[in-house]
């Protein structure tokens, strides 16, 4: 699938298939580095950006949002390529549906608001940006529905968390190769070799971009702590009931091995008080319930009880 919108004598080509024929019709039409479309490939490339002299061209890959309902929230790379009058959104691995993505790009062009490949590019990071934000409060309303639950964790809360904090991995990493690569844009055009002269209305873009970036990698930060601290106190938690049983277990076993000690005194082949009454049976039973009674009242006393 491909798509070109024409404004202003330049032109944005939305790729998500990139095929040898369809690689090698960029290459020959549009004189692509062949690296750059390599890079494209790779799912697990992370955000960077990369100028190539020769063909004055700039490779921009940037991770997105992904969802899975039952992997959660992951990443994807999207390849933006761009010079003075071409910029390709190339879009292999899924993720964030391009098609409001378009939307958005027609109502910059007709609103005015772009009037330049760099412009459009700028833009459309701040719109991939807002999707982490709408990511991360899903996350934080989720992680709220568990601190909220009553009683102890269950096994299920602990894995609903468990895939929560991944999720937050996957997003804090993203954000902040996201952040580091578009930044490369303001070095670049603000070092001694000024590899690219941005316009005040692009760098006004660029500024807007980064700011969201940062947001997003505060927020990403801040829901990976509180993450962090809910899985401390579940942890805490069931910390507590363990012990909690075992002291349990430990006095009660204590308590409970008495009669088997008089009982056992009883049942062996020796002469002991008492042992041949009638009643002698009643006799262990009432010695038992003293042991025991003592017992108790001296860990209720230690407040062992």
């Amino acid at each position: 699938m491909s798509e070109t919108v024409q404004f202003d004598k330049q032109h944005w080509h939305y790729l998500t298939d990139l095929s040898q024929d369809r690689g090698k019709t960029l290459l020959e039409k549009y004189q692509l580095p062949k690296k750059f479309l390599k890079y494209t490939r790779d799912v697990k490339e992370r955000a960077r950006l990369e100028y190539d002299a020769d063909s004055g061209f700039w490779l921009l890959i940037f991770r997105i949002i992904h969802h899975d309902n039952k992997l959660g929230y992951g990443t994807v790379p999207i390849a933006f390529i761009c010079d003075d009058t071409d910029l390709f959104a190339i879009q292999l691995h899924g993720g964030q549906d391009m098609a409001q993505i378009k939307a958005a790009v027609l109502k910059l062009i007709e609103e005015e608001t772009t009037s330049s490949t760099l412009s459009v590019l700028y833009q459309l990071l701040t719109l991939l940006t807002e999707q982490f934000f709408d990511a991360i409060d899903a996350i934080n309303d989720r992680r709220t529905k568990l601190e909220n639950r009553k009683g102890r964790p269950t096994n299920k809360a602990i894995n609903q968390l468990t895939e929560l904090g991944k999720s937050l991995v996957y997003l804090t990493t993203a954000t902040n190769n996201n952040l580091v690569a578009v930044r490369q844009f303001k070095l670049s055009a603000e070092g001694k070799d000024q590899l690219i002269e941005l316009k005040d209305f692009e760098r006004s873009h660029l500024k807007d971009a980064i700011i969201e970036l940062e947001q997003a990698q505060d927020m990403a930060q801040l829901a990976t702590d509180v993450i962090d601290r809910v899985s401390n106190a579940y942890n805490n938690i069931l910390n507590n009931n363990l012990n909690e049983t075992m002291r349990f277990l430990t006095v009660w076993s204590i308590i409970l091995a008495i009669p088997p000690i008089i009982s056992g005194f009883y049942g062996m082949n020796v002469k002991l008080p008492l042992a041949k009454q009638p009643f002698s049976w009643l006799f262990t039973i009432i010695l038992s319930l003293a042991g025991v009674g003592i017992m108790i009242w001296h860990l209720y006393r230690r407040r062992d009880l």
